[in-house]
């Protein structure tokens, strides 16, 4: 799309704008659902394709704070912005084992803890004006999200043979299982790190409603995603896995915006940003050396956010 554009000028008028800068504060909710999958390795007559173990982080309606800046010289536009997390308790977090049969014989919910949590993003694009109350911007950026959590106080049913009325292996469900915590033993927290950086490209569809109103879309895809996930089990068989993650062009972003100038200088914002970073294969590590087993990630999010945008200039 970029090289049509750039091809063929003379589509477009060449309305040139002098220099703009704008800040907006912003505060809203986040809502994110984080997978984590681990695969047998293939021996003892496992399925590499199979899943042994499974970890699902739900946050729901986290609370966010950030700000974004915006500066655009005739038809370019350059921005970044940055939000963080509040340190909160939100949403649960839900484990999953299954044996070589593909039986679930364990699965336990747990709280999350967010213990730090920030996102950023800087880019630019270039503004084609096919007519005069709309414009069409290729973007190219780079985003980072940065997530700190802990998963307590947890309750679940264990069908593992070491934990049966009958010794025997068995589904979560039945009743054979063994429910924690006992008054005797609880589960173990969970703590889970992760730095996620991509490049995005993709295409801003802005529109003049009226002389109060804007919209503004945007669809984005990154050819190149990398995730690194660390998750540390504690207990008395504390244990630490590493997952590394390559996404080729698995990795989808939107988002939406609707604006109200109140004046010339200050303009109500409104906005819903979502991504999709489809499950996608790694390599991981137990305790520092890496594992026949192989890992996957994947992650949805939706955040909504209300911001006032100073127009500087």
């Amino acid at each position: 799309m970029l090289f049509l554009f750039t091809a063929c000028p003379s589509l477009f008028a060449q309305n040139y704008y002098d220099f703009k800068l704008s800040v907006t504060p912003y505060t809203g909710i986040l809502n994110t659902s984080i997978k984590e999958v681990l695969y047998y390795d293939g021996n003892f007559g496992s399925d590499k394709n199979e899943k042994c173990s499974e970890l699902v982080w739900e946050i729901k309606n986290e609370f966010l704070a950030g700000i974004d800046f915006s500066a655009d010289y005739r038809h370019f536009n350059f921005f970044a912005s940055g939000d963080f997390l509040v340190p909160v308790e939100c949403g649960k977090m839900y484990d999953s084992d299954w044996n070589t049969q593909n039986v679930k014989v364990s699965y336990s919910i747990n709280e999350i803890h967010i213990l730090n949590g920030a996102r950023f993003k800087t880019g630019m694009g270039y503004y084609f004006v096919p007519k005069k109350n709309a414009a069409v911007k290729p973007v190219v950026f780079f985003d980072y999200a940065y997530y700190s959590l802990k998963a307590c106080n947890g309750y679940g049913w264990y069908g593992n043979s070491s934990w049966t009325t009958d010794g025997k292996e068995h589904a979560w469900y039945d009743e054979e299982a063994h429910y924690f915590p006992d008054g005797k033993y609880k589960l173990a927290s969970v703590f889970y790190t992760s730095h996620g950086i991509s490049l995005f490209t993709g295409c801003d569809f802005l529109f003049n409603v009226s002389e109060k109103v804007n919209a503004f879309f945007g669809m984005y895809i990154a050819p190149v995603s990398f995730l690194y996930a660390k998750d540390f089990h504690s207990g008395n068989n504390s244990n630490t896995w590493e997952d590394y993650v390559l996404n080729i062009c698995r990795n989808f972003g939107f988002e939406a915006k609707a604006e109200y100038n109140f004046t010339k200088h200050l303009t109500g914002v409104f906005s819903a940003k979502g991504n999709i970073f489809l499950l996608t294969k790694g390599d991981d590590y137990l305790n520092g050396y890496i594992s026949e087993q192989k890992c996957a990630a994947g992650c949805e999010d939706l955040s909504v956010t209300l911001g006032a945008k100073l127009n500087i200039f």
